[in-house]
């Protein structure tokens, strides 16, 4: 690859079409063995969601999606599709109802946004950018 010249990746071409992947990679791959055996939960309207279920199911870990009812059914159904068992909530209750399932499931809760492995993991694109 030349100096100069502008390179760019395919976010479209993410197993789940979203560089949310990377966060939700992240923070799973750094729980502790024992914590990420007890599973994760996350509240998402669709992209973060498929992305905690994509992870999961590459750990071996089970994943509860906590949904906005009025969520875009394909993002439902891909969701769903990767493993992760879905539960609909009002959208001003998602955050809570995912915070309740994991604690009555012990799970860890990955929030879609505002969690330093999510924010680190997402960022690991700056790192494949060039340097001059």
């Amino acid at each position: 690859m030349g100096a100069g010249r502008p390179l760019a990746e395919g976010r479209n071409l993410q197993p789940i079409g979203a560089f949310k992947l990377r966060g939700a990679v992240n923070v799973i791959r750094r729980l502790d063995p024992d914590v990420r055996a007890r599973g994760v939960v996350t509240h998402s309207s669709g992209n973060h969601g498929q992305a905690v279920a994509w992870a999961a199911r590459a750990a071996g870990v089970r994943a509860v999606i906590v949904m906005p009812e009025e969520a875009m059914p394909v993002k439902v159904e891909a969701t769903s599709a990767l493993g992760a068992e879905v539960i609909m909530a009002p959208g001003a209750r998602r955050e809570i109802v995912a915070e309740a399932v994991g604690a009555e499931r012990g799970m860890t809760l990955i929030p879609p946004f505002d969690h330093a492995d999510v924010i680190s993991g997402q960022g690991t694109l700056a790192v494949k950018e060039p340097r001059t």
